[in-house]
Parts: structure tokens; C-alpha cells; sequence
């Protein structure tokens, strides 16, 4: 079982990171974008930057559904008596996926109010995610390594979310008409703000989950002294 944790733990760094960076990349050189650093949504535009984007995407909820569950019966081995953590760990990690699959299936500029719901969803469920592994895991004395770039990575995340959610809406505030036309450049400093909050909150998630690369990695075999 280590090993297809470890696999599956491998490919939820490498999806997004791979599907984003090809879709801003695309996004960039199309001519399709709106700023230097969009939203990461933004990158979901007609044309060849989508596929990266809802592939990535989708791949990398399903593959963190699936990591959720493994995690879950990986700690569920690790103690006779699950702790409640690991329970909310699991459904807050379900949650992280169906909405990142939801992100991907529902572009921003077409269904705003089911994005919205989706991003929600994702955001909030994979910050929970990532603080109720660490309180499991440190209630397993799980790998001490891990645990201390969690105890940066996760405030780091909490705090990019709520500073690109306020920035946002004091955009919003600044200019209804947002709502309606969908030109974010009628506040464009709020929005370029909340938009690198954006990325920062991307970067301190992908941390979170680099930090248990000590607990599903799977331990080389150490030949015994009495082997020939």
C-alpha cells in the first residue's frame, strides 16, 4: 500500500503543477491574457490553454480523493484508535477534489456563481485538508521534518486566502459593474493583488502537501549485520 500512496502522493504535486504552468504559459503567449499574472482561472480561455487547465485539473482532484482515502487508511494502521482529525481529514480532502473538478468542469467567464461554489469548495477544503492531517499527524508522532515545514506552510496558505479574498472583494466594492461586464481591469490593483495571493495560496498548498513526503515515501531496506 506505501507504494501507490507514494505514487499517487507524486502525481498530486506533479499534476497541477505541470496542467498550471502549461495554461499560464499558453495564456501568455496566445495574447489571450488580461495581465502579467492573471488568476489562475483565467488561464481556463478559449483556446489551447483550457485543455492543461481542465485536464490538470480534473486529474488532480480525482487523483486527491483518491490520496485522501489512502492517507486516511494509512494512519488508520498507524493506531488502534483513529483520532477525529483524521475522519475530517478524509472528507475535507474528498471536498478539496470534487472541487477542484468542479473549478475545472465550470469556466469563471460562463457559470461565475458555480465557479465561485467550486472554488470555495476547493479552497477551503484542501486548507482544511492540510491542517487536520497535521493535527493527526502529530497526534501519531508522524515525521518531525514534515511537521515543521507544516507549521509554516499551513498559516502561510491560511493567510494568502484571506488576503486574496478581501482584496477581491474590495475590487468588487470598488467597481460593481464587475459583476456584470467580467472586465477585471475596472480594479486593476485589487485584482493583481488578489490574484498573487492566488498563486502564493497554490505555492503553500503544494508544500503542505511536499511535507508528507517523509510519511508516504516508502523506507529503503537496511541489509541486517548477520546477512553474509
Amino acid at each position: 500500500m506505501e507504494m501507490k500512496v507514494h505514487h499517487l502522493w507524486r502525481l498530486a504535486l506533479i499534476l497541477p503543477i505541470i496542467g498550471f504552468s502549461l495554461s499560464f504559459i499558453l495564456h501568455q503567449a496566445t495574447g489571450h491574457a488580461r495581465v502579467w499574472l492573471p488568476f489562475i482561472s483565467e488561464t481556463d480561455h478559449a483556446g489551447p490553454e483550457a485543455w492543461p487547465f481542465k485536464i490538470g485539473l480534473v486529474s488532480t482532484g480525482i487523483v486527491n480523493i483518491i490520496l485522501s482515502w489512502k492517507l486516511w487508511e494509512m494512519m488508520k494502521l498507524r493506531s488502534q484508535e483513529i483520532h477525529w482529525s483524521t475522519n475530517v481529514s478524509l472528507y475535507a480532502g474528498i471536498t478539496c477534489g470534487v472541487g477542484a473538478i468542479g473549478v475545472a468542469s465550470l469556466r469563471w467567464t460562463l457559470y461565475q456563481e458555480g465557479h465561485i461554489v467550486a472554488a470555495i469548495l476547493a479552497f477551503i477544503g484542501g486548507l482544511c485538508w492540510g491542517i487536520f492531517m497535521d493535527i493527526s499527524s502529530k497526534k501519531l508522532k508522524m515525521n518531525e521534518q514534515g511537521i515543521k515545514i507544516r507549521k509554516y506552510a499551513i498559516p502561510i496558505a491560511a493567510i494568502s486566502l484571506l488576503s486574496m479574498t478581501i482584496a477581491f472583494r474590495l475590487g468588487m466594492y470598488r467597481s460593481a459593474d464587475i459583476h456584470k461586464t467580467l472586465d477585471l481591469d475596472l480594479a486593476h490593483t485589487e485584482m493583481l493583488f488578489s490574484a498573487a495571493f492566488e498563486w502564493i495560496l497554490f505555492a503553500a498548498f503544494m508544500t503542505v502537501l511536499y511535507s508528507f513526503r517523509w510519511d508516504v515515501t516508502p523506507l529503503p531496506s537496511i541489509p541486517s549485520e548477520t546477512e553474509p
